[in-house]
């Protein structure tokens, strides 16, 4: 497991270089904050597979569409500082809400119907 999780991590840094790497190239570092979002929702896939964790699915196309918001926003030309307002403020939130219900939710196999409390 341990393995598997550094292998996803370190796919997940390569590709957030890779983005900002191509975004700079391209001339468009507006897109960078939306594009290392859909990177880190991206990552989200395979940890709930990893983990046991189905809420990561969940995780994860939210980031990515978080990510996508913030990439349309700069695509259609709107300021800067909105676009990263977006993506920062949804990304925080989406990722809130995930350690928020991942503290009060049943963990792995065999909890069904139990609730982590302390």
């Amino acid at each position: 497991m341990r393995r598997r999780f550094g292998r996803i991590n370190a796919l997940q840094w390569l590709g957030i270089g890779l983005v900002v790497a191509a975004a700079l190239a391209g001339r468009v570092p507006e897109l960078i904050p939306g594009l290392v979002a859909v990177v880190v929702g991206l990552h989200f896939l395979p940890l709930a597979a990893l983990f046991q964790q189905p809420r990561f699915h969940l995780t994860g196309a939210l980031m990515i569409s978080v990510g996508a918001a913030g990439c349309a926003v700069s695509a259609a030309g709107g300021p800067a500082n909105a676009a990263r307002m977006a993506v920062g403020l949804g990304a925080a939130a989406v990722l809130w809400g995930t350690a928020c219900l991942a503290r009060h939710a049943p963990t792995g196999p065999g909890t069904e119907g139990h609730t982590q409390t302390t």
